[in-house]
């Protein structure tokens, strides 16, 4: 695992379920690391000019997923410390090789009853795969077979801060049991 930021320092990517805290997860943790925060879903909208939830309806998963695996091999990784990865980025094997190969895959795992206490109808309806709580439930336990790929994995519960999640994070990067 990586020994810290700056030059020649590897980026973190964040994996995790939807709602799991990626994103405000990341950019504290770039904050504390002294580099930049990606949000790859953020980037993906940027560059298509639409919402994901338009992506999906238009095009389809299909031609989102290709949009994620662009953006995500074109990002210059260079100065960034952490890169909060879309909920289904590290289902492709592609894709997680290439971050592996580039940085530290660190999981973010909380309970899909956490999941699910974080998201309300509006937020429910915001995401493209969150037809409704079975839905998610199976795609919930389908991703985590892919998850377990990385290289740290922390638990999340549904009293855990989002500075607690972070102090932990950057505890087991620099320590790794």
């Amino acid at each position: 695992m990586s020994a810290g930021v700056g030059a020649g320092a590897k980026p973190v990517f964040l994996w995790g379920f939807m709602a799991s805290g990626k994103s405000s997860v990341g950019r504290r943790l770039a904050d504390r690391l002294g580099g930049t925060a990606v949000d790859l879903d953020m980037l993906v909208e940027e560059r298509a000019g639409r919402p994901i939830r338009e992506i999906f309806a238009a095009d389809g998963e299909a031609a989102f997923r290709e949009l994620e695996t662009r953006c995500l091999q074109t990002l210059d990784t260079a100065g960034v410390a952490v890169i909060a990865t879309g909920g289904g980025t590290p289902v492709s094997a592609v894709n997680r090789g290439w971050m592996r190969e580039r940085g530290d895959c660190v999981w973010l795992d909380p309970p899909f009853d956490v999941v699910l206490g974080r998201l309300d109808e509006t937020g429910r309806a915001a995401r493209p795969l969150f037809d409704d709580v079975e839905a998610a439930r199976a795609l919930y336990d389908a991703r985590r077979e892919f998850y377990r790929h990385c290289d740290l994995r922390i638990p999340v519960h549904a009293e855990d801060t989002v500075d607690e999640i972070v102090d932990r994070t950057f505890r087991q990067l620099r320590d790794p049991l």
